[in-house]
């Protein structure tokens, strides 16, 4: 806002966060956003003038998965939603035709001009998509592990590492941000542990083992029985404590422990949630690591998440449930409807861009989901080999797919994986199709 501003008649604050508009009338250029900043990872985006107010609160730390990240070491983060810097950002590459196409001084492709001329317009942009955000796994936080079983020692030279802080920047470049965040972590398993001494009920039954101990899990890994009631009440009781403690707080993950297939409840009451004609899967039992063949285990999962939603329709109708599509429960639901108030991060594409049979497996399983629910996410897992991405070009076929899902139900994109390669285009290529204007196609 500012007196100019005023005298002009703009006005953003019907608009989204993350959007500009930009006005060029009588030698007066004004690029006027609505921004927000964002003092906690894994809640709602707060307006500037509101940051005392967290401090204040004491909520002095952002979640982000599994890390612990303080506010101040996220101050240069607040931004990322900022429409005004977005609107900038496309002056200076509509106008300017100057490009970011990696990140640092040799990225940054700027032209020599003469001139700058910019006629009467007046254009508004808004973002098609409230999150748009990468996940950014730089040279030096590759596994090790698995980097030294697939390629021996791998040396990080110090400019690459450097790359990780120069990519903050190039990604707001590339208007990356987003206005809520979406969480879908493997939440159950880790919550679930302190209950396996006090409530041995709460977790899934083991038909081949005899035992719900799940002996072949680790504690923070194992599944729950779905059908008690007591569960549903914990994790319930969970999740508002959650939304009561952090009033910017829109979403709370209840998706299940990272072993996907071993471990789930066997009980008569839990298989009953089951839809006998799903796709076939193996799975393991979680006592005797014995394979048996079963079916997909979507409905059951989401008969789940919709009943904790339930819990949230009084005091907390505004606030979401997030769950991931993935793996043994991947599949769309034949028998149930996603809750209004679940969104569901859908874990496909990703390497299956390489394979047009596998690609057009996950475009059919999407269109699933998207007769089913009605906030959707494409969380892509990694185009990578053993934690280290080779360059694949594979950005045309995301950009056509971008297009068609966001027609499909899609509220929010979260790219996988950055891993330091930069250039080969590839990244740049890939990231465009990420801010897609709203009624704009990729360019």
């Amino acid at each position: 806002d500012s007196p100019l501003v005023r005298q002009l008649g703009l006005a953003v604050d019907d608009l989204p966060f993350g959007s500009y508009r930009m006005v060029a009338r009588d030698n007066v250029l004004v690029i006027v956003g609505r921004d927000r900043v964002h003092p906690l990872g894994n809640g709602e985006a707060v307006e500037p003038h509101r940051e005392d107010v967290v401090r204040q609160s004491g909520l002095e730390t952002i979640g982000w998965g599994m890390q612990r990240i303080a506010l101040d070491e996220a101050a240069r983060h607040e931004h990322i939603s900022g429409g005004s810097l977005f609107g900038v950002y496309r002056l200076l590459e509509e106008y300017l035709s100057i490009r970011w196409l990696w990140p640092g001084e040799l990225g940054t492709v700027i032209p020599q001009r003469q001139d700058l001329h910019i006629g009467e317009r007046d254009e508004t942009h808004i973002p098609a998509m409230a999150k748009r955000t990468p996940r950014n796994h730089s040279p030096e936080r590759v596994d090790p592990v698995r980097q030294r079983r697939a390629f021996g020692e791998l040396v990080i030279p110090e400019d690459q590492r450097q790359t990780r802080f120069e990519s903050d920047e190039w990604f707001r470049a590339q208007h990356l941000g987003h206005d809520r965040v979406f969480a879908a972590t493997h939440a159950l398993g880790e919550w679930a542990e302190r209950f396996v001494e006090s409530r041995p009920d709460f977790f899934g039954y083991q038909h081949l083992g005899g035992s719900r101990e799940q002996r072949a899990n680790r504690r923070d890994r194992r599944h729950l029985c779905l059908s008690n009631e007591d569960v549903v009440a914990a994790y319930a009781e969970r999740v508002q404590r959650m939304f009561a403690a952090d009033p910017y707080r829109w979403v709370a993950s209840a998706s299940p422990s990272d072993s996907v297939r071993r471990g789930h409840c066997m009980c008569d009451d839990c298989r009953a949630l089951d839809e006998p004609a799903g796709e076939p899967v193996t799975l393991l039992d979680g006592d005797t690591r014995e394979a048996f063949d079963y079916v997909q285990l979507t409905d059951r999962y989401v008969n789940w998440w919709n009943r904790v939603a339930q819990t949230l329709e009084g005091d907390y109708a505004d606030r979401m449930i997030g769950a991931w599509a993935y793996d043994a429960y991947r599949a769309p639901p034949l028998r149930e409807q996603v809750h209004p108030q679940v969104g569901i991060g859908f874990v496909g594409l990703g390497h299956r861009w390489l394979n047009d049979t596998l690609r057009a497996e996950d475009l059919a399983i999407w269109d699933g989901w998207s007769e089913r629910a009605g906030y959707l996410m494409l969380r892509p897992n990694p185009l990578d080999i053993a934690g280290v991405a080779f360059p694949l070009n594979v950005a045309r076929r995301i950009q056509e797919d971008i297009l068609q899902l966001h027609t499909h139900q899609m509220q929010a994109f979260e790219g996988y994986t950055y891993y330091g390669h930069w250039s080969s285009l590839e990244f740049y290529n890939r990231t465009r199709s990420h801010h897609l204007p709203r009624g704009q196609g990729v360019t």
